[in-house]
């Protein structure tokens, strides 16, 4: 776990201890089974890890592993997840770097997502050399895979050169803006978060579902799978994934446009683990087992 998400789970415990009489697992655990009607399963589950990690950091190991071990009520009523914006027009995006109300580091935020396709929390640790953009992973913690018997991990770095000079210099521009950004306001990505919120409802007044800073993620992704020149593992390695079966959750091809050629190091490129050939390579090598035949349920 990064020092990005040890924080994040400080804050969220922190927020969910303010009503509570005292910090004791039962009360931790009624509160728990109290919100479970008003959350998403994925974030109930997230708030309990959030829970379970800052009682383990403040030594508290078996309180920490009571909470670990709770599981959703079964009676919880199932909260529909609030839909999300997985592309952006050249409109929009016009609209969003146009708008005089949009603040600066909203602006570079975009760009740099649309162009590098980085993580929100990604953002504000871009390395530049010339035209060539190196982004540090936010999600290179590992844990231990009973698929694959061995510790892996979910993300990764890589790097990316703009071929285009004009490009490559704002978004230089846009990072060491935003690694400025950074140092000076304790929270960087919630002020940018809630910037570009505001500017969505005045630009988009009569849209349900808005542009955030993920939709930019999203769409960039689209174009690496509008872009039929590139393999699945080289798609995987701009996104910054370590297995090509995480891009499938992001982006639509139908909706990706190839606007820039990017350039990543192949020998990074090889790394990335192709599941989708491994279970083909598996589901064949089952069914092709002597003695065994496939029989209709």
């Amino acid at each position: 776990m990064n020092s990005s998400t040890e924080d994040q789970y400080r804050k969220l415990a922190r927020h969910f201890y303010k009503d509570l009489d005292r910090i004791h697992p039962s009360t931790i655990t009624a509160k728990l089974n109290f919100v479970a009607d008003k959350y998403r399963p994925s974030y109930w589950r997230k708030l309990r890890n959030a829970i379970a990690f800052d009682l383990k950091d403040r030594s508290y190991s078996k309180p920490a592993k009571m909470i670990a071990d709770l599981k959703l009520p079964p009676d919880a009523k199932t909260v529909k997840k609030k839909p999300r914006v997985k592309s952006v027009s050249p409109a929009d995006v016009r609209k969003l770097l146009t708008d005089n109300h949009l603040s600066r580091q909203s602006k570079s935020a975009i760009r740099l997502a649309l162009h590098l396709g980085c993580r929100p929390a990604e953002l504000f640790d871009v390395k530049v050399e010339g035209q060539t953009f190196t982004i540090k992973s936010v999600k290179k913690a590992t844990f231990f895979s009973k698929k694959l018997k061995k510790m892996v991990g979910r993300g990764a770095d890589r790097t990316i050169e703009i071929s285009d000079r004009l490009v490559a210099s704002t978004l230089a521009k846009d990072a060491a803006l935003l690694a400025a950004y950074s140092n000076e306001v304790k929270d960087a990505h919630s002020a940018i978060r809630k910037s570009l919120e505001r500017a969505s409802k005045r630009l988009f007044p009569r849209r349900v579902a808005k542009p955030s800073l993920y939709s930019f993620r999203h769409q960039y992704a689209a174009n690496l799978k509008a872009d039929s020149s590139l393999s699945d593992k080289r798609r995987s390695y701009f996104m910054g994934h370590q297995a090509t079966s995480s891009i499938n959750t992001y982006g639509d091809k139908r909706r990706g446009r190839s606007e820039i050629k990017k350039i990543a190091r192949p020998a990074e490129a090889v790394k990335i683990r192709d599941t989708k050939n491994s279970r083909s390579k598996a589901f064949s090598k089952k069914r092709s087992s002597p003695g065994q035949t496939l029989q209709p349920k």
